[in-house]
């Protein structure tokens, strides 16, 4: 998003862990809603950060950045679930597209895509139960 279309309207933190935002991209406002724990106002722990357009980031966060394991689901209910290192995907990712019930494996590298390693139909065999739902 442009930064002359974007500007940060209000914010409020509460001591239970909740930041309210709500920015204005124009003509509109959004309202988000971050719980977590905190630690000098920065996300820092356990924490679900939902996005302005709907979808959301649950996991481990290191100064407000995803960080460790995560689930990023979108709108559209896709899902990929992995490891993140300062805000970015790095490792294996499982990539859960429900529309169509496919999976893919894919490694990515500091948030960017590198390569595929399995793919299918349904639930990947991992010897584990994977939970994408919230």
């Amino acid at each position: 998003m442009d930064r002359s279309t974007t500007e940060n309207v209000k914010e409020k933190v509460y001591s239970i862990g909740i930041a309210e935002n709500f920015i204005l991209v124009r003509p509109n406002y959004f309202r988000l809603i971050t719980i977590g724990e905190w630690e000098n106002n920065k996300m820092h722990g356990e924490g679900i950060f939902n996005f302005a357009y709907g979808g959301m980031l649950k996991g481990q966060y290191y100064k407000s950045k995803a960080n460790g394991a995560a689930i990023l689901k979108f709108p559209n209910s896709d899902v990929y679930e992995g490891y993140w290192r300062h805000g970015k995907l790095d490792g294996q990712c499982f990539k859960y597209f429900l529309g169509d019930k496919t999976y893919a494996l894919c490694i990515y590298e500091n948030g960017v895509y590198k390569s595929v390693i399995n793919r299918g139909k349904g639930t990947p065999k991992t010897g584990k139960d994977i939970q994408v739902h919230f």
